[in-house]
C-alpha cells in the first residue's frame, strides 16, 4: 500500500505573498485533487501526486507545475506581463496602432455560452444566445463552469477598459455571438453547432465564423452539411484543430473547415512555469516558435496560429494565461478579417463559393509554413 505523501509548499506569489492560490494534485489514472484557496507556507497530504499545478484563481499570474514533487516545494509565482499587446499580435504582423482594425467585417463566434449581459472588454459584442436552435424567451445563459466563450471572444475582439488588459486581434469588427453548449455537458451539441453556422452565414450575413469542436472521432454529417452551405455563402469557417496531439479530428477534417493548430512562442512564460514545461516538450521547434505539444497536426491541419501562452483579460479585468487550438483558431479568423477589410476585389465579390476561394488563394500567397508536414498553409501574417 502507498504511503501518502505529505508535501510542505512554501511558494509565495510575487509582489504579493499572501495572495492564497489554488493547488491541483495531478496522479495517472485518477482525478485530480483540488485544494482551494491554499495559504503558505504550509503542508498538504495526497494519497498519490505525479505532478502539482499552482494556480492563482483571481488571474494576474503564471501557472507552476512541479513534476514529481518531493517533501518541500518552494518559489515564486511570477507575475504575468502587462497590457494591451502581446506577443501573437506581432507574430500575426498586427498593427495595433489602430484600435478600429477590422471595421467593416462581421465575425460569427460559436461557443458553449456568454452572458447575455456583456460587459467590460467584451461589450459590444451582439450575443444572440441560443437563438439558432430555437431556444425561446431570453435565451438564458447556462454556464458550464469554464469561461470558454469569454476567452475566445476576448483573444479575438476585445475592447481593453485599462490601460493593462489585453486587445483583441480584431477590436473594430463586428462579433456575433451563438450559444452552442449541450446540455450538462462542457461540449458543444452538433446539432446546435449545425444550426448556428447556418444562421449566422444565412441569417446574420457573417464574413467569417469561427468555432471549437475539433476533438470528435465519428463523423458529423450535419456539421459537414452546415460548413458546405456556409462556404456556398462567401463564408469562412475557422475550427480548432483540436487538442489531442495527433491528426485532426471531425468537424476539423473536413475541406469546408479551415482548421488551425497551436504555436508557442519560445522563451516568453518564465522558468518553471506550467507553460515553459510545455514549450520543453514540444518536438517541433522552428526558429523562436514551437508547436504546442497538444495541437493537432499533419495536412489535415490547415493553418497554424498563437495558441499556447495567450493572455486574455476577462470581464472583471482580471487576466490569464491560456493554452489550446480553441484560441488559435480565432486569432487566425481575426487575423484574415484584418487582411480582407481593406481588400477591393474581396469586397466586391459575390456571397459564393469564390469569394472564399479568393481568400483561400491571398492567404497562401500570405502565408510561410516553417512547420512543413504539420499543416498545409501554414502561419497567416496580416
Amino acid at each position: 500500500m502507498t504511503e501518502p505523501a505529505v508535501i510542505y509548499i512554501d511558494c509565495h506569489c510575487e509582489a504579493d505573498p499572501a495572495i492564497p492560490y489554488d493547488v491541483a494534485a495531478l496522479c495517472a489514472g485518477a482525478q485530480p485533487g483540488i485544494f482551494r484557496d491554499f495559504v503558505p507556507p504550509n503542508a498538504l497530504t495526497f494519497s498519490a501526486v505525479d505532478q502539482l499545478i499552482l494556480f492563482v484563481s483571481r488571474g494576474g499570474y503564471w501557472p507552476m507545475a512541479f513534476e514529481s514533487p518531493r517533501r518541500r516545494i518552494t518559489g515564486v509565482i511570477p507575475k504575468l506581463p502587462p497590457g494591451p499587446v502581446g506577443w501573437w499580435h506581432s507574430f500575426h504582423g498586427v498593427d495595433t496602432t489602430d484600435p478600429t482594425r477590422g471595421k467593416g467585417m462581421k465575425i460569427g463566434v460559436i461557443d458553449e455560452a456568454l452572458p447575455l449581459q456583456t460587459s467590460g472588454p467584451l461589450a459590444h459584442i451582439e450575443n444572440l444566445g441560443g437563438l439558432a436552435w430555437g431556444a425561446q424567451g431570453d435565451r438564458p445563459y447556462r454556464t458550464l463552469g469554464s469561461g470558454h466563450g469569454e476567452m475566445v471572444c476576448s483573444v479575438l475582439g476585445a475592447n481593453p477598459a485599462g490601460k493593462f488588459d489585453f486587445e483583441g486581434i480584431a477590436p473594430g469588427a463586428t462579433l456575433c455571438f451563438c450559444a452552442a453548449g449541450a446540455d450538462d455537458t462542457d461540449k458543444l451539441g452538433a446539432p446546435r453547432l449545425a444550426e448556428s453556422i447556418y444562421h449566422l452565414a444565412e441569417v446574420e450575413g457573417c464574413d467569417i465564423i469561427t468555432f471549437s469542436a475539433g476533438d470528435v472521432d465519428v463523423a458529423l454529417p450535419e456539421l459537414e452539411a452546415a460548413l458546405e452551405d456556409a462556404t456556398d455563402l462567401g463564408v469562412l469557417c475557422f475550427g480548432a484543430a483540436g487538442n489531442k496531439g495527433e491528426a485532426p479530428l471531425y468537424p476539423a477534417r473536413y475541406d469546408d473547415c479551415l482548421s488551425v493548430g497551436a504555436l508557442g512562442r519560445v522563451g516568453f512564460a518564465p522558468p518553471q512555469t506550467e507553460d515553459w514545461r510545455d514549450a520543453r516538450a514540444s518536438r517541433e521547434v522552428r526558429g523562436s516558435e514551437f508547436l504546442w505539444q497538444a495541437s493537432a497536426r499533419g495536412p489535415g491541419v490547415k493553418f497554424l496560429g498563437a495558441g499556447a501562452s495567450i493572455l486574455y483579460t476577462g470581464p472583471c479585468g482580471r487576466s490569464f494565461a491560456i493554452s489550446g487550438t480553441s484560441f488559435a483558431g480565432p486569432i487566425v479568423a481575426g487575423v484574415a478579417a484584418l487582411i480582407l477589410e481593406n481588400d477591393h476585389i474581396y469586397q466586391s465579390l459575390e456571397s459564393d463559393r469564390k469569394r472564399v476561394e479568393y481568400a483561400l488563394g491571398k492567404f497562401r500567397s500570405m502565408s510561410s509554413n516553417p512547420f512543413t508536414g504539420l499543416a498545409s498553409i501554414g502561419i497567416l501574417r496580416a
